[in-house]
């Protein structure tokens, strides 16, 4: 063993994969927090197989990787929203191996997983965002993976519960939410309204997948489970709430909330976040909110918000890790459910306001010191976000 030989390659090695992005301008400190923040974004996933090609499966069996990188540590609800689209531009040849190693996962253990860790699923979070990861991954022309698979097994997510006993909770309540289009407030399921806005949003995508792949009847049927958002929808507050079996709002309501009756409401936000958490259909939430110029107003109300939250809890506090340790009540940046949000004014008609946003979010959440993150950087999401918005473009779905 040469240390110095060690060391040059290492250095050659992160130069080139560094290399994937070229960037000019910007201040001292804005050239520090773009390259970091890279280099938070080529972290994870992780690789899992060995040397040789060898890994251990979802069905505990020893396996080997031929032609390609094996992945384990998906952090697939915070990543599905910003950084497997960053890889699939940058790295592709990165995304086609991770999209396989999902597929491999379903046909090892039965399905995609959520957020899986070494050789289990963690079923930390909500949702089936694998099926976004991989609708998108194909969509975008990475195609040599093995998309039926993992096609199937999102279906079989999206349309059957999980069977007893399976390491998966996958799509909790479905049979909820395919009987009443949306998951009761009084029914057993936590986080009604954002699990039914996250299983919309997948739907979408296995959708746009199920074209792609030639099945036209999945198509139809996807594509009308992915306007399931709006059975949640209260014209009279304005806002996604919970609902009965009954077909009655949960009352009380205050948007403000965290989480109603312990969680029941809504998940690691409250309703004023999960507002925007329609990707797959903005213009439709335009309409729900009653056209570009309401959404555009309540978009800069949202975020003039989280203006005055900093200002007077980070300055006169002066604890630059409140924005991290404490729910805000207006945008939250250090969490993934709104963080396409700023982009929803091209929608809207007002890219200034785009631009002042996301302009506003990167000088004052980000910075080149232990702090400089505003919340947990899950796995490379909140790098990506900042490395697209220096590039000057979102990938709203």
């Amino acid at each position: 063993f040469d240390f110095d030989t060690a060391l040059a390659r290492a250095q050659d090695t992160w130069e080139a994969e560094m290399s994937a992005i070229k960037f000019s301008g910007g201040s001292y400190e804005q050239k520090r927090v773009m390259a970091t923040a890279l280099y938070h974004a080529l972290l994870m996933p992780n690789t899992f197989s060995d040397a040789d090609g060898s890994y251990v499966g979802y069905d505990k069996q020893v396996h080997k990787a031929s032609g390609f990188t094996y992945y384990s540590n998906f952090s697939l609800w915070d990543t599905y929203r910003s950084l497997h689209s960053l890889l699939a531009l940058i790295k592709p040849e990165y995304q086609r191996d991770m999209v396989q190693s999902l597929a491999l996962k379903a046909r090892q253990g039965g399905f995609l997983p959520r957020w899986d860790l070494a050789i289990g699923e963690t079923n930390v979070m909500i949702g089936t965002p694998a099926d976004i990861v991989v609708a998108e991954t194909y969509l975008k022309g990475i195609t040599d993976f093995d998309v039926e698979i993992a096609y199937e097994a999102g279906k079989k997510a999206a349309t059957e519960p999980a069977p007893e006993g399976s390491q998966f909770a996958l799509r909790e309540g479905i049979q909820d939410y395919l009987t009443f289009g949306y998951l009761p407030y009084d029914h057993e399921v936590s986080g009604t309204v954002s699990r039914t806005l996250e299983y919309a949003i997948a739907d979408a995508a296995l959708a746009r997948l199920a074209k792609a792949l030639g099945k036209t009847e999945d198509f139809q049927m996807f594509a009308k489970n992915s306007k399931n958002y709006e059975n949640l929808w209260d014209n009279a507050t304005g806002y996604f709430r919970p609902r009965l079996a009954d077909g009655s709002f949960a009352e009380p309501f205050d948007p403000l909330q965290v989480e109603l009756s312990n969680g029941k409401g809504y998940v690691e936000g409250n309703a004023l976040q999960y507002l925007w958490l329609v990707p797959q259909d903005p213009y439709r939430l335009m309409k729900l909110l009653g056209g570009q110029t309401v959404m555009a107003e309540r978009l800069n109300a949202f975020f003039e918000g989280a203006v005055a939250e900093r200002e007077a809890y980070m300055l006169e506090k002066h604890d630059p890790l409140w924005y991290f340790l404490n729910q805000p009540q207006s945008y939250w940046h250090g969490n993934e459910p709104d963080i396409h949000a700023a982009y929803l004014f091209l929608q809207a008609g007002r890219p200034d306001l785009t631009q002042k946003w996301v302009r506003w979010i990167m000088e004052n959440l980000y910075h080149d010191t232990p702090d400089g993150l505003p919340g947990n950087d899950d796995a490379g999401t909140m790098s990506a976000w900042f490395i697209f918005s220096a590039m000057g473009f979102f990938p709203v779905f």
